[in-house]
């Protein structure tokens, strides 16, 4: 016979709902199919406080109202034994249904011990015979532990009639069969942390008309339902303080506080070692307290706290868990000041097991928390250059921070290997000087050793001194690479390849890197494998591959996050050249604006950006007259210091044209004079003697030089320069009108420059040629594309076909606008009167003038001459300010 105190009569009854409980229908009507028999259970598991035992009480009520039997029991720790166990439920099923107690059930002998499959077989058949359905409520059955109890249970579960159905609450379920069966059959319904956390709606719903912010107790408390209560009532719980102050803060000193002292010390230490991760499984557990069952670590955190919470892993891996946001930073604070030779422990375990799963950053993180500089020297050896390879160096510039780890020659070689990705070599410069005044080279671990030597040739590199890194490089060992540390020195090598001019070889070093790099997946490295293929297609003039290769690289590096790295300088560098060569100013000015940070670049990537910045400026119509002198400047600095000859060929062209749109003779009379000083630039000097005769008219003696050109019989420094000779031969046959001399040239032209992408020359050789082009197209079918570049383009700067002004036709034309007579001038410059005129009928012939007002005009639209005061000025005074317009331009 059934018999119970007043004690027990309290648990075997729904708990009268809490009346300042937010309703929450939703979560209701997730149960209601348990009532409506389309399901056998009904399973709650959350943590404490999660408002599991308010949701049933209101959803029992409310069936309980509608004429549905619900039976409730709650279990308490003393319950966990078998008498006790089934006198209570067999209590619950008579205060539910008076009729079974009527009947058989107080006929039944409560079992002194579990197994007594008979007894639970008679409760099963009396509750079948019944036949009214019966929903089973049984409250924290985390609480049962006992083998025996579980057993029975489980045989009960299993074979209850269809109409008794059952719903469990718990921090954690017991690993049941029955409850697999339910599973497996799609016949339970499952509540858990997440389901019962207040949403947001439900928040605005429940501190309605309280000054809390939602998001703020939405972001602090992730909806935990004890929490949000607390914060209700004292709004002071949401300290933005972080880490909170545990004594102030009344989430914690009310909620966390009370809630982890009545756990035992032993569990206390467990979640004060989980807490150092920020999500694990099973596995991190097992190496973080350094015990081999970390499955059942997780299962009796989950079990006894409620607030381990199951995060969405990877398809196919390990189950991974997190702390509650509150309880991981209660336990954050906790662990501030608790004895840290525990924990330190765990870090150190997981410091060395992190690397060998690849989780490294993870590893030195927690490598930096033991404040042990020996475990911080071995996770840098074991994941710094992986880390460095990958580009998660937040970590590695973290421990630079920290004074127990500053001293370490593995952290001061990460550092500058970062700093030179980043563009600053002299950080490297700095770490190799000191490691060689410490003589520690030789002690660094193998791979280490290997990096200082790559570091120690971009800082050669960066500094221009090619021949230095080959040789440093080469002597080290040059192998095919195979890792992500060989593909570093590959790439330095062959940049510095290309630096010496043996291009055979570093297209060579340049395929080898880009097969290993696309295999190890390496995108940065395979970026800068297809630059030194652009390097060398760009120092072979053969820009049609140099764009491809840079375009592809700064495509995929864009893909991997590189935009905007100095890794993609070179790529953008060769590409704005290429841009350039192909009459494309508009994206040559874009990409040299990608090359960022010229200061901190390799000086030839500096003073070619440079270069191509003044070009580019002076196409555009500003700062014409800066921009030509600056760039003749560089010009008489690279001839002097035997700079990369393609590029002193092209930049000379390039000055010519624009001392020649600007009419300064003498300027470009100081270009040839340093031309003629130079061995092997022969071509050039002919090829620009030849634009400047052909520019005062002297046809035949243009022709002569240039046919030197186009022949082979002077020697040229790049193609640039024969495809120029061949279009200035072209004008000069457009001049003659001799058809047949045209086209023969335009062929040849048109073939180098559809060949190798360079088609400058064609804007060199003025609108009437690119006009033939078009005009003649019809007789190059071959060329199309290159002929539609031409024809799209539009030049923005005078024609260079003019007949340059002389130095001191150059300071008497300044003078023209002070409207001084030709005594007054005369006077000024120390000359005679017919020497004045003979200079002003020169201006105006080469100008195209007729009268010193259209003279002026001419040449203030050619930017010769400032442009027009408000009022003109006759005094004789007013020369000496206008003498000193030039004194800074083209000094000779």
């Amino acid at each position: 016979m059934v018999t119970y105190g007043a004690v027990a009569a309290a648990k075997v009854r729904v708990p009268a709902p809490d009346r300042f409980a937010l309703h929450r229908p939703r979560l209701e009507r997730d149960l209601d199919p348990l009532l409506q028999g389309d399901a056998r259970a009904a399973l709650l598991t959350a943590g404490t406080g999660f408002g599991k035992t308010t949701l049933a009480a209101q959803w029992a009520s409310r069936g309980s109202a509608s004429g549905q039997t619900i039976a409730w029991l709650t279990i308490d720790p003393d319950d966990d034994q078998p008498p006790r166990f089934w006198s209570l439920m067999l209590a619950a099923l008579e205060e539910a249904t008076p009729a079974l107690g009527v009947g058989q059930l107080r006929h039944y002998p409560v079992p002194e011990s579990a197994g007594e499959n008979a007894f639970i077989d008679g409760v099963i058949t009396t509750i079948a015979a019944a036949g009214e359905p019966i929903v089973f409520v049984i409250d924290d059955c985390h609480r049962l532990q006992d083998r025996g109890v579980l057993q029975d249970l489980d045989y009960f579960l299993l074979r209850s009639p269809p109409n008794l159905r059952f719903m469990l609450l718990g921090r954690s379920l017991p690993n049941l069969a029955a409850l697999y069966q339910l599973n497996l059959e799609d016949s339970s319904i499952k509540v858990t942390c997440a389901s019962l956390a207040f949403t947001r709606r439900e928040l605005v719903r429940f501190i309605n008309g309280s000054p809390l912010d939602v998001d703020r107790v939405l972001e602090l408390t992730e909806g935990w339902p004890a929490a949000v209560r607390l914060a209700k009532r004292q709004p002071a719980a949401l300290s933005r303080q972080d880490p909170p102050n545990t004594l102030s803060d009344p989430l914690f000193a009310q909620l966390m506080q009370p809630l982890f002292d009545s756990y035992p010390p032993d569990l206390q230490e467990l979640l004060l070692t989980v807490s150092i991760l920020e999500d694990f499984s099973a596995e991190d557990v097992t190496h973080a307290v350094g015990r081999p069952d970390g499955t059942r670590v997780i299962a009796r955190l989950r079990a006894e706290t409620g607030l381990v919470l199951e995060v969405s892993g990877q398809p196919g891996g390990p189950d991974r868990y997190r702390l509650h946001r509150l309880l991981q930073r209660f336990l954050t604070v906790q662990a501030a000041a608790h004895p840290q030779g525990v924990l330190a422990a765990a870090h150190s375990r997981l410091a060395a097991w992190l690397p060998g799963q690849e989780r490294h950053a993870e590893a030195l993180a927690h490598a930096a928390n033991t404040n042990d500089p020996r475990v911080v020297q071995q996770t840098l050896a074991a994941s710094g250059l992986a880390l460095l390879w990958s580009g998660d160096t937040a970590q590695i510039l973290e421990l630079a921070d920290q004074p127990h780890s500053r001293q370490l020659d593995e952290l001061g070689l990460l550092l500058s290997a970062i700093a030179v990705l980043d563009g600053d070599p002299s950080v490297a410069a700095n770490c190799l000087d000191l490691l060689r005044r410490h003589g520690t080279p030789n002690q660094l671990p193998g791979t280490f050793a290997t990096l200082a030597t790559g570091l120690q040739g971009q800082v050669l590199l960066s500094q221009g001194r090619f021949f230095e890194a080959v040789e440093l490089l080469e002597a080290f060992g040059a192998h095919p690479p195979h890792d992500d540390l060989d593909l570093f020195l590959t790439n330095i090598l062959g940049a510095a390849l290309v630096g010496v001019g043996r291009f055979d070889e570093a297209l060579s070093l340049s395929g080898q890197g880009t097969r290993v790099a696309h295999d190890l997946g390496n995108m940065r490295a395979l970026v800068d494998a297809r630059s030194v293929a652009a390097a060398v297609h760009a120092a072979r003039e053969n820009f049609g591959m140099a764009r491809m290769e840079a375009a592809w690289a700064i495509r995929h590096g864009d893909e991997a996050a590189l935009r905007y790295r100095p890794s993609l300088r070179p790529a953008h560098l060769i590409a704005a050249w290429c841009a350039y060569h192909a009459l494309d100013d508009g994206s040559a000015r874009l990409h040299n604006a990608y090359v960022r940070r010229a200061d901190s670049a390799a000086p030839v990537i500096a003073q070619s950006t440079s270069k191509l910045a003044l070009i580019l400026e002076f196409l555009s119509g500003e700062h014409r007259h800066d921009a030509a002198a600056a760039l003749l400047d560089r010009v008489r600095f690279d001839l002097v210091h035997t700079a990369l000859p393609q590029d002193v060929a092209i930049c000379s062209l390039q000055t010519a044209s624009m001392l020649l749109q600007l009419r300064h003779g003498d300027a470009l009379e100081t270009l040839k004079s340093e031309l003629r000083q130079q061995q092997g630039v022969s071509g050039e000097l002919h090829t620009i003697s030849a634009w400047e005769l052909l520019a005062a008219g002297h046809l035949t003696a243009a022709r002569k030089l240039l046919t030197a050109v186009t022949s082979g019989y002077v020697e040229s420094q790049s193609r640039c320069t024969v495809l120029t000779a061949w279009a200035l031969t072209c004008r000069i046959a457009l001049d003659e009108e001799r058809a047949y001399q045209t086209r023969a040239a335009l062929s040849e032209a048109l073939r180098l420059g559809a060949d190798y992408g360079m088609l400058r020359a064609f804007a060199f050789a003025g609108p009437e040629v690119r006009a033939a082009v078009v005009r003649e197209q019809g007789y190059f079918p071959a060329y199309g594309q290159a002929i539609a570049r031409i024809a799209r383009f539009q030049a923005s700067t005078p024609s260079a076909f003019c007949p340059p002004l002389t130095h001191r036709e150059l300071d008497l034309l300044t003078l023209l606008p002070t409207f001084a007579t030709v005594d007054e001038i005369a006077e000024r410059l120390l000359i005679s009167t017919n020497t004045v005129k003979t200079h002003v009928r020169g201006i105006y012939r080469k100008l195209g003038a007729t009268s010193r007002r259209e003279a002026i005009a001419i040449a203030q639209d050619l930017g010769l001459l400032p442009p027009p005061a408000p009022a003109p000025i006759s005094s004789t005074a007013s020369l000496d300010g206008s003498l000193h317009l030039l004194n800074h331009r083209y000094g000779n």
